[in-house]
């Protein structure tokens, strides 16, 4: 069940002690006992191992991040429930693909087994509902969502066509930051 949330979270966690990541994948003996070992051909984007501690929060302990987590998958669903709610408010249709939306599968299963994708998914909904309104929060919002590029990059390139170039400057610097600080690394 929480493979996918461990295999991340230990990622962040050596991340964020200052040891690389990568050689570790399908290592035998752990450096650091608390942290465990990390899958064989385990691995996140470069930037993911330091963005990432968002979602799977390498400064706490694992049981402590997985209740982090469940908080953070809850306020993701009601945030964007709450922006759904505010932008589609008098279109019942809008109403009601919010509500299908929330309740279906897709933004409650991920969360049983540990994987980031539901709180990634409300993140880009509130970005593109607020890129109008709040274009440095929707930049903030698509770079954490940028450790699943696949997700993130069709969002952008959306932001780009309608050019909303604000968020995307935001979205730019800090994924450059996140690369400058922890390096382009190797995707394993």
């Amino acid at each position: 069940q929480w493979m996918d949330f461990r295999g991340q979270w230990a990622i962040c966690a050596y991340t964020l002690r200052g040891i690389d990541p990568y050689p570790l994948a399908g290592a035998e003996l752990a450096p650091i006992a608390e942290i465990g070992t990390i899958q064989k051909d385990w691995g996140t984007s470069p930037y993911g191992c330091l963005l990432g501690n968002a979602f799977y929060p390498g400064f706490l302990t694992l049981e402590q991040a997985k209740i982090y987590f469940l908080i953070a998958s809850a306020i993701a669903l009601l945030a964007t429930g709450f922006f759904f709610c505010r932008r589609f408010s008098r279109s019942k249709f809008g109403m009601m693909a919010a509500g299908l939306a929330l309740c279906s599968y897709t933004a409650f299963g991920p969360i049983y087994s540990g994987n980031a994708g539901g709180i990634i998914c409300c993140l880009l909904l509130i970005a593109c509902l607020i890129c109008n309104s709040s274009p440095i929060a929707a930049g903030v919002l698509l770079s954490l969502a940028m450790i699943k590029p696949q997700t993130a990059l069709p969002i952008c390139f959306a932001l780009l066509l309608m050019k909303k170039f604000k968020p995307l400057a935001i979205f730019f610097a800090m994924t450059t930051l996140a690369v400058a600080l922890f390096g382009v690394g190797i995707f394993p």
